[in-house]
């Protein structure tokens, strides 16, 4: 089960949660953006079942339809991310 908390770096957001994707590509987006080193050695497995990334993270337009849980494919975090310098 998902993580309470948001794996992106500094992040205290109470939102909801969304898992890592399945698709490598956007898996690996996703860790990037989210700053956090602790998650780079781990596997995709234990990522995707530990670790999740909070809503606010997320351009509505991500949404299969306004006010949905569920994102597009493809859907990337771009919002309130911390800077990778």
């Amino acid at each position: 089960m998902p993580s309470t908390k948001c794996c992106v770096f500094g992040c205290t957001s109470g939102e909801r949660k969304h898992v890592f994707p399945k698709s490598e590509d956007d898996f690996n987006i996703w860790l990037q953006r989210c700053c956090n080193e602790k998650l780079f050695n781990l596997d995709k497995c234990i990522v995707r079942s530990h670790y999740a990334v909070c809503h606010i993270h997320f351009d509505l337009s991500c949404e299969v339809s306004p006010g949905t849980k569920k994102f597009k494919k493809g859907s990337l975090p771009t919002l309130y991310l911390p800077s990778s310098t």
